[in-house]
């Protein structure tokens, strides 16, 4: 399983690990937030070769990276980082650096994107050659003309090609 996958799917124990944290200054989200990167960083570094599942080596880096982050906030060592609002000037508008970042929907959006995209070029490299060809040319706006076979055969490739890359999608 990959990791944007493994990621995805276990999203709800990063939050549950996150709910039994509290730190000082921190929101519900922030903690969450941080519960979240360290599940990232969990499924971006599990080996299923090493013999433990993913669930409980994620639940130990969560829990690890949440604990240091609860013992780094009650030193106060980064207070005025944590206490100053950052600004910024965009066409001459002062935003709040904050403000502009995205939301936490929009990034876990963006890696299953990513995923699904490695998920598409790994089978269109897969693809028989003169499929391949086609989807490409196509996808860099090349004309049937450009391309040089006749457009029932362009057609039909491109036919094939995208049901090939459909049922590779689906599995």
């Amino acid at each position: 399983m990959s990791a944007g996958a493994l990621w995805t799917s276990h999203r709800p124990l990063a939050r549950r690990i996150a709910r039994s944290f509290n730190w000082p200054g921190a929101e519900p989200e922030d903690v969450e937030q941080e519960a979240l990167i360290a599940l990232w960083e969990a499924a971006s570094t599990y080996d299923p070769g090493q013999g433990t599942a993913f669930r409980t080596f994620a639940s130990i880096v969560v829990s690890n990276h949440l604990a240091d982050t609860l013992r780094h906030a009650r030193t106060g060592k980064h207070r005025p980082l944590n206490d100053s609002v950052r600004v910024f000037v965009l066409e001459g508008q002062t935003e709040e650096a904050v403000a502009a970042l995205p939301h936490l929907h929009q990034v876990s959006d963006r890696v299953e994107e990513r995923e699904d995209l490695r998920r598409l070029l790994a089978l269109i490299a897969l693809l028989p050659e003169e499929q391949r060809y086609v989807v490409l040319g196509v996808a860099s706006g090349l004309s049937y003309a450009q391309m040089g076979d006749s457009p029932k055969q362009i057609d039909n490739r491109l036919y094939r090609a995208r049901q090939t890359l459909r049922e590779g999608m689906a599995a």
